[in-house]
């Protein structure tokens, strides 16, 4: 009896009950079988290529399959779901198999004429498919250009106009605010939705599903959000669209998610136990960020200890203690809170500002260049000094973040009394995240080292070194000279 494999390819079934059904895997699927019962052959080995699109050239790893298998009768549902192009259908038959597909259509290589219509038909349908995906990226772009909306599901917080949903139009404007200050975080905002009901916008059997901390983050990038969406990295402007935030705090998130990802912190963590000073102190010995660890079993005395074996290790606690208390005092320096944060805001907008209106002139600068044919060497020096002005911007952005961050931080409404410096002010701290903890102290300290001591002494403050950022060499300046007017009076 004929044995039969089945070969299908796609993701999702959009057209159940159209004529264009069978789209997914599993209609395909079962279309084939179909087949194959009303042909009387026995069914064989079934290759399925998830969310692999036809003109993405991605390889597909159970085609291949197929191919070192070689069957020698493979059902489809159409062709162009097994053969993409003439060099698929060339490998098909270089492999012998033969094709047969549910509309009746078959890959057929028995005789020069059968061989001939079969590459005819794949040029064909492989020429179409080209055509498919050029007029759909025409009118991806003319819709882009017009200011239409193309998402198939409404976005959190508006409708597909635009138009604002009131109960998580406010979320988001809240939870935005309190992120681009540094005062709450990405996992924090989806414990918050969540708790809220409210689940990302649903659509059929997709979304209507709780936030997590990526999906959170992932939606801050969003462009929409200010109005705008992105076509093949150009931004058009979304018509009659009510933006959700305002282009600075947008802006702001995304140098905090940026600063993220390339690590310009400088701070390396263990993502398993990051405890508050987890790669901030580094070992004396050797400079690497220490971990948090114990020193023997489960809920014995808890250590920073330097990854490489025998270098430094510290007792958290009182180090923790001792770098808290250092770092309210330096934080106590920044004087006039409000006014400085506003500033700050407003040289921040400003910058942002700057920089949109360097990347649209560089942009327009270079596409006429193109046109123009100007050399590859005059091109490159230009792109050049265009990603070093960049690179400036996006450190001094980064900067002014830093600065908002201590300008909005207050542990308490009094100034911190520096003659009496206890734990009162340290379980205001600790109340505050671990997360916000951590980016206060690498915004004043650039590394922290522990001076090893002798066998069996006591922890001291003193031999705690810092260096301090540049913002942080101002306040411990500041520090400094009314610790000396206090015990000078």
């Amino acid at each position: 009896m004929t044995t039969a494999a089945i070969y299908a390819r796609l993701s999702q079934d959009k057209r159940q009950g159209t004529s264009e059904e069978g789209a997914s895997v599993k209609s395909q699927i079962d279309a084939c079988k179909r087949f194959i019962k009303a042909q009387g052959w026995t069914l064989g080995e079934t290759y399925a290529d998830n969310s692999i699109s036809a003109t993405s050239g991605a390889e597909r790893p159970e085609f291949e399959r197929m191919l070192r298998e070689a069957p020698s009768i493979v059902v489809a549902f159409k062709q162009d779901r097994l053969s993409r192009s003439l060099m698929d259908t060339l490998r098909i038959k270089g492999a012998g198999i033969t094709g047969h597909m549910c509309d009746g259509g078959r890959l057929d290589f028995s005789s020069a004429d059968s061989e001939m219509l079969t590459v005819i038909r794949t040029a064909v349908d492989s020429a179409e498919g080209r055509k498919k995906a050029e007029r759909q990226k025409l009118a991806t772009l003319r819709d882009a250009k017009a200011g239409k909306y193309r998402g198939s599901i409404r976005p959190f917080g508006q409708e597909r106009s635009g138009e604002w949903v009131p109960a998580e139009a406010e979320a988001v404007r809240t939870a935005a605010k309190l992120i681009a200050e540094g005062r709450q975080t990405f996992f924090r905002t989806a414990e918050l939705w969540n708790a809220a009901g409210l689940l990302t916008p649903a659509t059929g059997k997709q979304g209507g599903k709780q936030w997590t901390s990526g999906t959170v983050r992932n939606y801050f990038t969003r462009p929409r959000l200010i109005g705008k969406q992105e076509y093949e990295g150009t931004l058009y402007e979304l018509k009659d669209w009510k933006p959700l935030l305002d282009e600075t705090t947008f802006e702001q998130i995304q140098t905090l998610i940026n600063g993220k990802r390339t690590g310009q912190r400088g701070v390396s963590t263990s993502r398993s136990d990051t405890k508050l000073l987890t790669g901030i102190v580094r070992c004396v010995e050797c400079g690497r960020g220490m971990n948090s660890g114990q020193r023997g079993a489960a809920g014995s005395t808890r250590l920073y200890k330097c990854p490489t074996v025998k270098h430094q290790s510290v007792v958290a606690e009182p180090l923790e203690d001792a770098v808290s208390l250092h770092a309210l005092e330096l934080l106590n320096q920044h004087e006039d809170s409000k006014e400085q944060a506003e500033e700050t805001s407003k040289a921040l907008a400003a910058l942002m500002s700057e920089k949109r209106v360097a990347v649209s002139a560089h942009d327009e600068w270079m596409e006429d260049a193109a046109v123009a044919g100007l050399k590859p060497s005059v091109l490159g020096a230009r792109q050049k000094a265009h990603d070093k002005r960049m690179a400036e911007m996006d450190d001094e952005i980064l900067r002014l973040n830093k600065d908002m961050k201590v300008s909005i931080f207050q542990l308490s409404e009094e100034p911190i009394d520096l003659k009496n410096m206890n734990t009162r002010y340290l379980h205001g701290w600790r109340s505050v995240s671990m997360e916000q903890r951590r980016d206060l102290l690498t915004t004043v300290f650039d590394s922290i080292t522990v001076e090893r001591a002798g066998q069996g002494k006591r922890f001291s403050p003193s031999r705690v070194h810092y260096t301090y950022t540049e913002l942080g060499t101002k306040l411990a300046d500041r520090w400094a000279a009314d610790m000396e007017a206090y015990f000078s009076a």
